[in-house]
């Protein structure tokens, strides 16, 4: 009998010749989101003093109001000061600025590869606090380099936000910590911007598969035909690039589809570029890349194209890290050579003969939101040409890429929760709910922990990942990063279950007993927990989180598996048992 195969399918996805573009397959059925075309980024500042009469440069715009129709000034409410505002200008003549800054002069030293705006286009001190301190603040930047490559971030937006009024920075957009208001009267005044992908002329596409292996399905497996979506979430693009671009490194990403028998299928894949023939481009994709010379319509030979592609490997088990290392080796064969075996060899052998490596199942971990379990649907990351999951109605937990927000607003009823600049955006009437309402005490041991985590966890990946991914052996950095990551993932699930016990510590003696046979009515949850009671035992100044706690379906589900026959009985014995030992600390 033939053991478990380490890996299922090997796919290739990409521009095929069905794919069309993707604007023409995202269909949103409702009035929230709008529509939005990306913005060249910003490629110059200025500051100018309005007050004395100092105009809009030429080619600049300048950002006169607040989020809520404030005036921008940047020494807002000064009595002394004058009125300075700030100014940008889009473009692609010139490589794009990436970071934007401030400077106390009087305390700190300019960054490294930052610049200052030390004047006016008139020649002025661009001084934010106008001469009226000693202590001069300046804005700052930085600018990419002339051969930045396609995937770098660079600023394509730029706002002012008064907090004191009511103001936050907008959603995707980056807030400088440091006040522009040097004065002792008016109100703080922050600089927020966003970053988005400094891509030039590109048209995105909806992926689709270019070649498969096996080629026949796997009887108990089929190949998900939404695989080339996951692999490319936001489409396959072909792109057009001045000749001195440098060029990407390729990316290496995850993702986890979810079958119809609840059985979990793994992803990893590399994500590259190839060059792309301009021949091989209809009439119309030469206009939309720039490629044509509005005058004559000849060719411009000064500009490169190159395609998206990506090569995925599907399996039953998470074995990213191989993965990671066999995908790598695959691309750097590709595009070296002349090798003695096709490609072709290395695969067929990575699917057939590599052994598994161990007779047992991987250990199954405890999830944080145990003993709870999540009661609605959750994609870790959700491709373009399905986003029009984000306005389902039902509850759920979506990972987006942020170059969606670049197109599109989500629906208003949606919070999100952004990694990149470590913000929550909330709906209005959930924004009094907060961190704060949690337990004190258990709060605090969890965040004493998973700070702790956090400091080891940035420790260990000062190692740039980019110069990991290209590196083929297996090596002792790489042996003893995984045992160690090992162990923080354990320490984080223990950190999250300690928190659990704590909260419902002796949360079984308000079980009620069984009375009838089950109905709908015996089912209940008011008829299987004195929820009363629980709340009464509860610290008065938690009520707010307990009574929100329990009105949840997790919570409901979880009373619910306590009180009658489930398949979490053995999961449930070892929570209890948890909560036994919260009691003795």
């Amino acid at each position: 009998m033939e053991g478990p195969r380490v890996a299922d399918y090997f796919v290739v996805a990409g521009m095929t010749n069905a794919s069309k573009p993707l604007e023409e397959e995202i269909q949103f059925n409702d009035s929230c989101h709008k529509v939005a075309k990306p913005k060249a980024p910003i490629t110059d500042l200025a500051i100018i003093v309005k007050s004395l009469g100092e105009e809009v440069p030429q080619g600049y715009t300048c950002v006169e109001t607040t989020q809520s129709g404030l005036l921008a000034d940047l020494n807002n409410g000064s009595l002394m000061g004058p009125q300075i505002l700030l100014c940008y200008k889009r473009g692609r003549d010139k490589p794009p600025l990436t970071d934007l800054g401030v400077l106390y002069e009087w305390k700190e030293r300019l960054k490294h590869g930052c610049q200052i705006i030390q004047t006016t286009p008139y020649g002025r001190p661009a001084n934010i606090s106008g001469g009226t301190s000693s202590q001069r603040i300046y804005v700052t930047y930085r600018r990419a380099p002339e051969n930045i490559a396609q995937n770098s971030l660079a600023v394509t937006e730029i706002c002012i936000i008064v907090p004191s009024k009511g103001e936050t920075a907008p959603h995707t957009f980056c807030r400088v910590d440091k006040n522009l208001n040097s004065s002792m009267w008016g109100s703080a005044v922050y600089l927020c911007y966003k970053k988005s992908l400094a891509k030039t002329n590109t048209i995105a596409y909806k992926a689709g598969l270019i070649c498969r292996y096996p080629e026949e399905d796997n009887a108990s497996f089929p190949l998900p035909a939404s695989v080339p979506l996951f692999c490319l979430p936001m489409g396959t693009a072909i792109e057009c690039w001045p000749c001195n671009t440098k060029y990407p490194l390729p990316v290496f990403s995850t993702f986890v589809l979810t079958a119809a028998c609840a059985t979990k299928v793994y992803g990893a894949a590399i994500q590259f570029y190839e060059p792309l023939p301009q021949e091989k481009l209809t009439d119309k994709q030469r206009s939309q890349l720039g490629l044509v010379s509005a005058a004559d319509r000849r060719p411009i030979l000064s500009k490169t194209v190159h395609t998206s592609k990506c090569i995925c490997l599907l399996s039953h088990w998470p074995f990213f890290e191989a993965f990671r290392k066999f995908l790598t080796f695959l691309y750097r064969y590709s595009i070296s050579g002349p090798h003695a075996l096709p490609i072709e060899k290395h695969i067929c052998h990575f699917m057939h003969n590599v052994p598994f490596p161990s007779p047992q199942r991987p250990r199954i971990l405890v999830q944080m939101i145990f003993p709870f379990h999540w009661p609605c649907p959750y994609i870790p990351l959700c491709p373009l040409a399905l986003a029009d999951v984000l306005s389902a109605p039902c509850p759920f937990i979506v990972g987006v890429d942020s170059r969606y927000f670049d197109l599109y607003d989500p629906p208003s009823d949606v919070s999100c929760v952004d990694l990149d600049t470590n913000t929550i955006s909330q709906i209005d009437d959930r924004k009094s709910l907060t961190w704060k309402i949690l337990p004190k005490k258990a709060c605090k041991n969890l965040i004493n922990s998973l700070s702790n985590i956090y400091e080891q966890l940035a420790e260990m990946n000062q190692r740039p990942r980019e110069e990991a991914l290209m590196e083929l052996s297996m090596n002792d950095h790489d042996l003893n990063f995984g045992k160690r990551m090992h162990v923080l993932e354990m320490e984080i699930q223990e950190a999250f279950l300690r928190f659990m016990a704590s909260i419902l510590k002796g949360y079984r003696t308000y079980l009620l007993p069984i009375t009838e046979a089950p109905s709908e009515k015996a089912t209940d949850a008011s008829s299987l927990f004195d929820l009363q009671g629980f709340l009464k035992s509860r610290d008065r100044s938690h009520q707010k989180f307990y009574s929100l706690m329990t009105k949840t379906q997790m919570f409901i589900r979880f009373i619910e598996e306590c009180t009658f026959v489930s398949d979490k009985d053995a999961s449930l014995a070892f929570f209890d048992d948890c909560v036994d030992k919260e009691f003795k600390l």
